[in-house]
């Protein structure tokens, strides 16, 4: 079959445009067609890219701008894989992956959800966005059986059933690929902790910072290294607070031999995002061997299931990492219970899930090839 996959911008590199990428690896494997298209432009089965004239900016924006594409370019295709949440009605075999509860939505609460600031402004946006995308309301579905909702977690398929009224047909976790072998000479710091992350707000970088400052406080050696992407004013910000702590370090745009050598040295990791939807950052830690505090919410609590690893405000986290770093025994052995967790094995396996999903949602629809329009 010929499948279109779409997404907001393949250039952002981040967790949705990772899961994209790997859906295209499955239903190339699958020995499907696969057609792509983002905010950049359509790269067709065969001939040349076409550009289609949008323009880049916010993510809402670029996926806006596909969505009200969309519908011409699926003309050309048997299917469509939605890969960066809902979007417009089409009337062939859709594959919607849910990132998250509602891109769309303009309530305040679902905004908050999402990480933004719920202000009037920010309301205006959405709404202005889901009329261009062309999304008549949240359960806008193809209007027919050939339709299936995944969700990267069972927290958002929660979510999307409580805030969106769709259920959803299968979780299918992120994709995670097992980290290379430690160095030889690595050695696990007992006191160091770890941040991975986007360096955006809502991460709130800032929590791991004074979580450091509070241990050292309390006697403990501590030393935080920051590991991320991001640029503006709280990137900025985080950059003034390292400045005036030699004990923590800032790895902005680290490499990858960078990034792996302070994973192997840290004992703690610290993910501070509210209503996290999996997690990747906190699955790295994991397969790292270290250790990770979360905040008590979110698909990222599937990863981290117990409950004595999680908290609900900054003070909490604190007594938490006291005691992990009194106690290395209990740190070793919760490294050991989370490295065999069920939604880090699915997440590790999401090649063979994400084709067997494939199978699900065209089985009896092999209708055969279309011509391709040039």
């Amino acid at each position: 079959m010929k499948i279109l996959v779409a997404q907001a911008d393949a250039q952002a590199r981040g967790g949705a445009e990772i899961y994209a990428a790997r859906i295209v690896n499955a239903l190339t494997q699958a020995g499907h067609a696969v057609g792509q298209v983002d905010v950049r432009g359509h790269q067709p089965l065969f001939g040349q890219p076409d550009p289609l004239l949008l323009w880049p900016g916010r993510s809402l924006w670029n996926w806006a701008q596909v969505c009200r594409a969309l519908p011409r370019l699926a003309r050309r295709y048997d299917a469509v894989v939605l890969a960066y949440g809902e979007g417009p009605r089409l009337h062939i075999p859709t594959l919607t992956i849910r990132h998250a509860p509602a891109l769309f939505s303009h309530d305040p609460a679902m905004i908050a959800h999402l990480g933004a600031n719920p202000g009037l402004s920010r309301q205006l946006y959405a709404r202005g966005c889901r009329h261009l995308a062309g999304v008549r309301a949240l359960t806008d579905g193809p209007g027919n059986d050939r339709h299936l909702t995944v969700a990267n977690s069972r927290w958002t398929a929660r979510q999307v059933a409580q805030n969106g009224e769709i259920l959803c047909d299968a979780v299918l976790y992120p994709p995670l690929t097992a980290p290379p072998d430690l160095p030889a000479s690595a050695e696990r710091r007992p006191y160091a902790i770890v941040a991975l992350s986007r360096i955006v707000a809502n991460k709130r970088i800032e929590d791991a910072i004074a979580l450091t400052d509070a241990l050292r406080q309390r006697g403990y050696p501590a030393t935080l290294t920051i590991i991320g992407r991001g640029s503006g004013p709280y990137a900025d910000q985080i950059a003034t607070l390292v400045t005036r702590r030699p004990h923590v370090t800032l790895l902005q745009n680290a490499s990858d031999s960078d990034r792996s050598l302070a994973l192997s040295r840290a004992t703690l990791g610290f993910h501070g995002y509210r209503g996290e939807h999996f997690g990747i950052g906190v699955a790295e830690m994991i397969l790292s061997g270290v250790v990770p505090l979360v905040h008590n919410s979110g698909g990222v609590c599937e990863l981290v299931p117990e409950r004595s690893l999680r908290f609900e405000n900054l003070a909490e986290a604190v007594q938490r990492a006291d005691t992990l770093l009194s106690r290395p025994d209990l740190t070793h052995a919760a490294a050991l219970r989370l490295g065999n967790g069920l939604a880090l094995g699915r997440a590790l396996d999401f090649d063979r899930h994400a084709i067997a999903l494939v199978d699900r949602w065209l089985a009896g629809h092999q209708t055969g090839s279309r011509d391709v329009a040039a």
